[in-house]
């Protein structure tokens, strides 16, 4: 077995789970090699060992998790990564081939807290490097949501270098292959104080130029906007033969609190009081991506937890039925060892009401 735990803490340097963790390297070196041997799978091995951007990097692990479970499925005949389809014509991530039935599966990543935990410690280093009098500005800063990890000490190290040169009230930016990553100015110089101020603190590509709120309408925009890319890899429909899922991880587990996957999937829960009887029941809004007879190239979202490990042997995902394909997702085959322990299926099949603003 060839030895590439040298070259997985290189990609995941930005992470010190990794980088410090030698069973989880051990157990990605060992499923690496597995799908080496695989003509079918190697593309998916190759195309780690040969990426240089840490984030992509953890997009294509995430997809690398559900190989490895599914190559401990012994039921599953064949399973291809990226099948050749038709020429001209996207693909999903893998197929599966199982008694007589074939799964096509999509796997995404939602990355929208990580992107907010990297400009919070961008504020934070600012804090902390810059305490001396030297350093004693308010300063107004401008992040991306481009900036990665691997950034921030480039960042720092060139704002320190050449701070002596920046003048007050004029804009300053640092940029990477073209694109502004962070722009900053100098508002005044801060009588009393030790080392940098941050005034105003501006996140951009954000709702009126603050940090978005990871609220229930946010979440349910980024999912829908995955599934859409999805469905667009699903070179067919749904059948009785042939299924259609979506795997999909958020970078955080606020994702699992108070149903929220429940709501932006099948609509906002509520209650109704009937005034005859006074009794009251359950209702549920018209905005559920589920519920509104779209995304009829997926058979179920498959929500994954953030603690998903290369080294579980339990699968912490949960099946979100579409409501289209109530009665057809009971007859898909298992596509692991061990059957998924959580599954959605929504009993209501009555009202929904037009309660809520969005659509």
């Amino acid at each position: 077995m060839k030895d590439y735990t040298s070259k997985i803490k290189e990609i995941l340097s930005d992470y010190s789970g990794w980088v410090k963790n030698e069973d989880l390297q051990n157990a990605l070196n060992e499923t690496l090699n597995a799908l080496l041997e695989r003509q079918e799978l190697s593309n998916l091995a190759t195309k780690f060992l040969s990426c240089r951007d840490s984030m992509r990097a953890l997009d294509i692990l995430f997809e690398i998790k559900i190989c490895r479970l599914l190559l401990e499925n012994n039921n599953i005949k064949k399973l291809t990564y990226e099948p050749n389809v038709e020429r001209g014509v996207s693909c999903p991530d893998f197929r599966i081939e199982i008694e007589d039935k074939t799964i096509d599966i999509q796997v995404k990543r939602i990355v929208q807290i990580e992107q907010e935990i990297i400009k919070e410690k961008l504020i934070k280093e600012l804090k902390k490097r810059f305490v001396s009098p030297a350093y004693s500005y308010v300063i107004e800063i401008w992040i991306s949501d481009k900036i990665m990890p691997r950034d921030i000490n480039e960042f720092l190290n060139k704002f320190k270098k050449d701070f002596a040169l920046y003048k007050q009230k004029k804009e300053y930016s640092y940029a990477i292959n073209g694109k502004k990553l962070v722009r900053f100015r100098l508002l005044r110089k801060r009588k009393n104080g030790i080392g940098l101020s941050l005034g105003m603190i501006h996140y951009t590509q954000a709702e009126d130029g603050l940090a978005k709120k990871i609220d229930i309408t946010i979440r349910r925009k980024k999912i829908r906007k995955l599934l859409r890319i999805a469905s667009q890899s699903f070179p067919s429909l749904p059948s009785n033969k042939h299924f259609n899922y979506v795997f999909m991880s958020p970078d955080s587990t606020i994702w699992f609190s108070e149903d929220d996957v429940d709501n932006c999937l099948y609509g906002d829960e509520g209650v109704r009081f009937n005034s005859r009887n006074d009794k009251a029941y359950g209702i549920r809004g018209k905005n559920g991506l589920f519920s509104q007879n779209s995304f009829k190239k997926i058979n179920a979202l498959i929500f994954v937890h953030p603690s998903f490990s290369i080294v579980s042997d339990d699968f912490p995902g949960c099946l979100y039925a579409n409501e289209k394909y109530l009665d057809e997702i009971p007859k898909a085959p298992e596509p692991f060892k061990k059957p998924m322990k959580c599954f959605v299926l929504p009993e209501w099949r009555g009202e929904r009401v037009e309660y809520t603003s969005e659509t």
